[in-house]
């Protein structure tokens, strides 16, 4: 069965095409705003999946972006594993609004079935208790 080992978001994501190494620059654990909506105007997801010997050498997938329970978007992505047993999948998100702070959350769907997730949180900065001491 194929499934995910890995799951991330990053602003970017570089494969080295002679050594076909992944690198992820700047991991994102959060998004912060001082206000919203707050427009991301790209990012990457990195999904690095395993199968079996027996699975498929392809697979088709949906990845769905959610805020909360709202879906942001979502994308057909296929797999071509070329006889091998892992395949690294980067998606370029371009142009997302995030309307208010809350859970950030992608998932991967193989027949409707989820197989991948990952979230963070998406925070608005800046606000403070404001508090009246008297001394």
């Amino acid at each position: 069965m194929i499934h995910s080992k890995l799951m991330l978001f990053a602003e970017n994501i570089i494969r080295d095409t002679q050594t076909n190494k992944i690198s992820a620059i700047n991991i994102i654990e959060e998004f912060s705003s001082l206000g919203f909506p707050l427009f991301m105007a790209r990012f990457y997801v990195l999904n690095l999946l395993e199968r079996e010997k027996e699975d498929d050498q392809t697979i088709s997938f949906l990845l769905k972006i959610f805020l909360n329970e709202d879906e942001l978007t979502s994308l057909d992505i296929h797999a071509d594993f070329q006889d091998k047993l892992r395949n690294r999948s980067i998606v370029t998100i371009n142009g997302l609004v995030l309307p208010n702070p809350g859970i950030f959350r992608a998932v991967l769907l193989h027949n409707e079935k989820e197989f991948a997730s990952h979230e963070l949180s998406v925070q608005k900065i800046g606000e403070t208790d404001k508090k009246v001491v008297i001394a």
